[in-house]
């Protein structure tokens, strides 16, 4: 999934995460697997404005506002801040799903993981 991330010179290192949070939660939504979600996404961002928009039809993932902005950097040539808006509101909607369906126990092990890895 990196290296797909990677590829894409619009999208910022530190937009990874927030991208692998938010297609995962897809993935679950969707039913497919993680990377699947991932090209997905990207996808949907590769398209621009329309693509996005398409995405947001279907899952109501921007407001009135983001929307907007993702119009307005796109039309002023601005992609890679278009993508952040996008990414940032994907992760807000579909990240929070990662754990859903997990018992406390996975919960826990997976927090214990994501502290070690930020040290």
């Amino acid at each position: 999934m990196v290296e797909m991330f990677a590829r894409q010179r619009d999208i910022g290192v530190d937009s990874y995460v927030a991208l692998g949070q938010a297609a995962a939660g897809y993935a679950r939504v969707t039913g497919s697997d993680v990377p699947k979600a991932a090209e997905q996404l990207m996808s949907a961002l590769d398209g621009g404005y329309d693509s996005i928009a398409k995405l947001d039809r279907q899952y109501s993932f921007l407001s009135t506002a983001q929307a907007q902005a993702i119009h307005d950097f796109e039309a002023s040539g601005q992609k890679a801040q278009a993508m952040g808006v996008a990414i940032s509101a994907l992760q807000g909607k579909f990240g929070p799903l990662v754990n859903d369906g997990l018992t406390p126990l996975q919960i826990g092990t997976n927090a214990l993981k994501d502290s070690w890895q930020g040290l």
